[in-house]
């Protein structure tokens, strides 16, 4: 298995997103990405876990995390500004896998877990966290 490549997959795909001004496969912290770079996208890569049976190949569940930042209208509430970028990365998401990839195969890619929201009211900021599960043998 090579990790990048399928980090890199996974980016490729979220970066065809046409709503997003800013898309990295870096995180950056929210205060590093100016209003005009707004709304953005940021892949952070997490935890790893392996699944060994003698005899089989190894499954392999890849965490990750999709950090979106979005200025905010101080006269709405950020779930209204933030609720159809979610949406549009959670169904960018729905078709990922199976994909063959060099040596390794994804099964899916999808979102795992509690999808987690900031708003940051003195700085007209909003952030979301969603959490991402790869699966690959």
């Amino acid at each position: 298995m090579i990790r990048q490549d399928i980090y890199n997959l996974l980016f490729d795909r979220l970066n065809m997103i046409p709503d997003f001004v800013t898309a990295s496969p870096y995180l950056r912290f929210w205060r590093d990405v100016p209003a005009e770079m707004q709304p953005a996208l940021f892949l952070s890569v997490g935890r790893e876990h392996a699944r060994t049976i003698t005899g089989l190949p190894t499954l392999w569940r890849l965490q990750a995390q999709i950090v979106l930042y979005a200025k905010i209208d101080p006269d709405t509430q950020a779930a209204e500004t933030l609720n159809p970028l979610i949406d549009l990365v959670v169904n960018t998401l729905n078709g990922f896998g199976p994909i063959d990839h060099l040596d390794h195969h994804v099964h899916a890619a999808r979102v795992q877990g509690a999808i987690e929201r900031d708003e940051i009211a003195i700085h007209a900021q909003a952030a979301a966290r969603i959490p991402i599960e790869i699966i690959v043998a």
